[in-house]
């Protein structure tokens, strides 16, 4: 498809969004988080996810059961989280489910780095799966500088560990056009004083760089900690946001947005949770979205048509657009969905920022950009 026909495509997808959205109904999911484990080998102080007992996880028979099905007809974006992903056996053949997947564009998937072997191991029997049949994206999580992130993390060499992952993930990226690595940092009162340092060093690393905020959500079980951006910190991380925008056009749109919630106190872009974004749990419960427990049903005892388009969700759809954590919520976790599927929001932002938008432009013309956009 062309750039101008992808437009257009988006634009009405945008506006079919928009109108199921008012009438609190469900659209087949395009985008999909799946936490494949629950179990995690990191200790960090801004999740408790490690504490938590992982339980009846699914077989990959049961992936493959689930996933046969015309439920899923429209899926185009995979994200295959944990805990920490690589603590599964079977990896690889989580993503060739996915892979055989028509429609999927897009398997991604977040690590701590710190099974270095295994993780390059299996990502490179998972790009030799793929063939090159679908953009594969690794993120590795890097908190601080050495001193830092180990202390965040609370794992001895944690940073020597994913740095050394990151390097080796760049070397097998330069056989794979259709594999980017990234490094995502979460930002805390832990770090919010190093931004520029943090991200000075990781761009030495990568260009795909992500700078979030952390989050109190039942995912992590920790929504009874104090570890947040403070409001003081507020005009530091803004300030920073403003200054890596122009070298990061694809998240400024996300950074904007972040910004305005420190100004006004309330999220001001559109959540597709239980509408296009879905999540799936270790054990095969359906969730409205990944930050929050509230169960709909289970993929492999239920009927996902029933569990996603009943008047039950359907309630349960109009009661979020009020829930008090959803007005609060900066995850990112569908900002691509963001992009592609509720496009409005999105091409306005583009219009009122023809700075961003050449940049963005620009950048698209090459490396991994120009398979997101």
């Amino acid at each position: 498809m062309s750039l101008v026909g992808k437009v257009f495509s988006n634009f009405f997808h945008g506006l079919s969004f928009h109108l199921n959205y008012k009438l609190n109904k469900g659209m087949f999911p395009t985008f999909l988080v799946y936490k494949i484990t629950m179990r995690c080998n990191s200790r960090c102080r801004t999740c408790n996810i490690w504490k938590t007992k992982s339980f009846n996880e699914l077989k990959l028979k049961d992936i493959g059961y689930i996933f046969n099905n015309k439920f899923w007809k429209n899926l185009k974006y995979v994200q295959l989280t944990g805990g920490e992903p690589f603590l599964r056996t079977d990896y690889p053949y989580i993503v060739n489910i996915f892979k055989n997947l028509k429609k999927v564009e897009t398997i991604a998937t977040p690590s701590n780095g710190f099974l270095t072997n295994k993780i390059v191991s299996d990502v490179k029997k998972s790009l030799e799966i793929i063939n090159g049949k679908k953009l594969f994206s690794i993120t590795i999580s890097l908190d601080g500088l050495e001193k830092q992130h180990d202390y965040i993390r609370r794992i001895p060499n944690g940073y020597k560990k994913a740095v050394e992952t990151v390097k080796k993930l760049k070397e097998l990226e330069k056989s794979y056009e259709r594999f980017t690595v990234g490094i995502e940092t979460v930002i805390s009162k832990y770090n919010v004083n190093n931004l520029d340092e943090i991200y000075n060093e990781f761009v030495k690393l990568t260009e795909h760089l992500n700078f979030t905020p952390a989050i109190e959500a039942p995912y992590f079980s920790n929504t009874n900690e104090e570890f947040g951006i403070r409001e003081k910190d507020y005009d530091t991380v803004i300030k920073f946001y403003r200054k890596i925008e122009k070298d990061n056009p694809s998240l400024s749109y996300y950074y904007e947005n972040i910004i305005r919630f420190f100004k006004r106190g309330k999220r001001t872009y559109p959540c597709l949770g239980l509408y296009k974004t879905i999540c799936l749990g270790s054990n095969g419960e359906i969730y409205p979205c990944v930050m929050l427990d509230k169960s709909l049903g289970n993929a492999l005892k239920d009927n996902l048509f029933e569990i996603w388009f009943s008047e039950k969700t359907n309630k349960l759809r109009k009661s979020l657009k009020t829930n008090e954590f959803c007005k609060t919520c900066l995850n990112s976790c569908d900002m691509l969905n963001n992009y592609n599927e509720e496009f409005l929001h999105f091409f306005w932002f583009l219009l009122k920022n023809p700075k961003i938008s050449y940049n963005l432009f620009k950048k698209t013309r090459k490396g991994y950009l120009r398979e997101y956009v």
